[in-house]
């Protein structure tokens, strides 16, 4: 009698171990796959902000109005993902940055090129991407920079791991379970 109970018992723990050793396997791509997928999400959307307001920016500029400019940044970082907007000079000096850029941030940080370039960076101990967009006026070159706080994406792994482990759990069981009756049945 006690046999029949402890071969059920073992298949059920092999069954678990298999999905253990399965969960570990896929963790890592999982976390991959959901930052890839993210910081696409946060390119695009810097695309989309920088395409929203490029005109306004470019005519506050060419204006020479700051207040304008420090407005239309300020605007755009109400959004909960956008961390701060600036604009970086030709020579690297960030004008108009809004309230939360981080205080250790500098243009030198930024990859600048003649199109949109992004960069990953840590600042103040957060990950963050930055996007910047090379705005032409006049002669004059500057880098409209969206900053995009990163710290979801761990939080985004997470659930996604989470998730991940709790379906190979699920159909661990189910297993162990029916192979459990079919031997009890054998």
């Amino acid at each position: 009698m006690l046999y029949r109970i402890a071969r059920p018992i073992k298949y059920f723990g092999l069954g678990f171990a298999v999905i253990a050793v399965l969960a570990l396997a896929i963790a890592p791509f999982s976390t991959r796959l959901i930052e890839q997928w993210s910081r696409s999400d946060v390119e695009a959307r810097s695309r989309l902000v920088y395409k929203a307001i490029q005109n306004s920016v470019v005519r506050a500029i060419a204006d020479s109005e700051a207040s304008r400019l420090s407005a239309i940044f300020e605007n755009v970082a109400l959004d909960d993902r956008i961390l701060a907007v600036g604009l970086c000079d030709e020579s690297g000096r960030l004008i108009n940055p809004t309230k939360l850029m981080p205080a250790t941030f500098s243009c030198a940080k930024v990859a600048r090129s003649e199109a949109e370039s992004f960069s990953a960076i840590v600042s103040d101990g957060r990950r963050i991407l930055v996007g910047a967009f090379p705005i032409v006026e006049r002669n004059q070159k500057a880098y409209l920079l969206i900053l995009h706080d990163l710290s979801f994406i761990d939080a985004r792994s997470g659930e996604a791991q989470g998730f991940v482990v709790a379906a190979l759990a699920g159909v661990a069981v189910a297993i162990a379970g029916v192979a459990s009756v079919f031997v009890v049945v054998m």
